[in-house]
C-alpha cells in the first residue's frame, strides 16, 4: 500500500510540473510565431511607409516650385514694416502653432530613435534564443534535477515574448513616420488659404490696400514649415531603410519559432521517458515486494520454533 502511495504521488508530481511546463512552452511558442509573423507585417509597412515618403518629396518640390512662382519673395523673406499685426496676428499665430508642432514631431522622431525600440527587441528576441538553446540541453538530460532551472527559463522566455509582441504593438511603429506630420502640414495650407480669403475680403472693405503683401507673408511662413516637413521626412527615410535592411535578413525570429517547437516536443518526450521509467520502478517495486512476501511466508516456516 505505502508503494502503490508513493507511486501515484510521484505521477501526480511528474504530470502536474509537465502541465506547467508545457503550457508555457506552448504560450512560448505564439509569442515566438507572433514575433515572426509581425516581423513579416513591419517589412510591408516601412516599405509602403518608405513608398510615401518618396511620393511626399515630389508633393514638396511641387509646393515650393508654386510658392517661387506666385510668390518669389517668400525666399530670404524680409517683413515689410507696414504690414498690419491685427490683420497678421490670428494668421500667424495658427500658422506658428502647426510649426511649432512640426519642430517637436522632429525633435521626439531624433529623441526615439536615438533609443530605438528596435534595439530592444533585437535584444530580446537574441535572449530569447540563447535561453531556449540552454532550455534544450537541460531538457535532454531527462531528469528532475533540471526542472525547477526549466520553469525558471520558460518564464524569462516568456516575459521576453510577451515585452517583444507589445514594442510590435504599440512602441516601434511610434518611431515610423505617421500621419501626424501631413496632418500638420494640411493645416498650415488651409490656413494660407483661408488667411488669402480674408485679406481678399479686408480689400473689398478698404481695410488694407496690398492684400498681396500680406500672402507674401503667410507663404514665407509656409516656406519655414515645407523646410521642417522635408527634414522630417529625410530623416525618417533614412532610419528607416536602416532598420528595413535589417529586418529583411534578419533570421532570428524563424529560428526561435524552430528552436521553441523543438523544445515542446523534447518536454513532452521527457514526460514520456519519466513516466515509463517510473512505472517500470513501480514495477520493479511491486516485484520486489511479491518476493519478499512470498519469501517471508517461507522463512516464517523454514524457521518456525518447533513444536512442543
Amino acid at each position: 500500500k505505502a508503494e502503490k502511495g508513493i507511486y501515484k504521488d510521484i505521477k501526480a508530481i511528474d504530470k502536474s510540473r509537465y502541465k506547467s511546463t508545457s503550457a508555457l512552452s506552448k504560450e512560448n511558442l505564439k509569442y515566438a510565431n507572433k514575433i515572426f509573423a509581425e516581423q513579416d507585417r513591419m517589412v510591408d509597412y516601412i516599405k509602403k511607409g518608405n513608398e510615401k515618403i518618396e511620393k511626399n518629396f515630389e508633393s514638396l518640390d511641387n509646393a515650393v516650385e508654386k510658392i517661387e512662382e506666385n510668390y518669389p519673395g517668400a525666399f530670404n523673406y524680409s517683413k515689410k514694416g507696414y504690414l498690419k499685426e491685427e490683420v497678421l496676428k490670428v494668421w500667424a499665430d495658427s500658422i506658428k502653432m502647426q510649426k511649432d508642432s512640426l519642430i517637436k514631431v522632429r525633435d521626439d522622431f531624433a529623441k526615439l530613435r536615438d533609443k530605438t525600440n528596435f534595439n530592444a527587441l533585437l535584444s530580446n528576441v537574441e535572449f530569447m534564443r540563447s535561453l531556449m538553446i540552454a532550455q534544450i540541453e537541460m531538457v535532454k538530460e531527462n531528469n528532475y534535477r533540471v526542472d525547477d532551472y526549466i520553469l525558471e527559463v520558460d518564464t524569462l522566455i516568456g516575459i521576453a515574448g510577451a515585452h517583444s509582441v507589445m514594442l510590435f504593438a504599440d512602441s516601434l511603429k511610434l518611431e515610423l513616420i505617421g500621419k501626424r506630420t501631413n496632418l500638420f502640414l494640411r493645416n498650415a495650407n488651409n490656413y494660407v488659404r483661408k488667411a488669402r480669403t480674408d485679406f481678399k475680403e479686408k480689400e473689398t472693405n478698404n481695410e488694407l490696400s496690398d492684400p498681396a503683401a500680406y500672402e507674401e507673408y503667410m507663404n514665407a511662413q509656409l516656406l519655414e514649415i515645407l523646410e521642417i516637413v522635408e527634414d522630417i521626412n529625410r530623416n525618417s527615410l533614412k532610419f528607416q531603410l536602416a532598420v528595413l535592411d535589417v529586418f529583411k535578413s534578419y533570421r532570428t525570429p524563424k529560428e526561435v519559432v524552430k528552436l521553441m517547437e523543438e523544445i515542446v516536443e523534447l518536454k513532452e518526450e521527457k514526460y514520456d521517458y519519466i513516466s515509463e521509467y517510473i512505472d517500470a520502478d513501480h514495477e520493479r517495486n511491486q516485484r520486489l515486494i511479491t518476493i519478499m512476501d512470498e519469501k517471508s511466508r517461507e522463512w516464517k516456516v523454514m524457521y518456525a520454533p518447533p513444536k512442543k
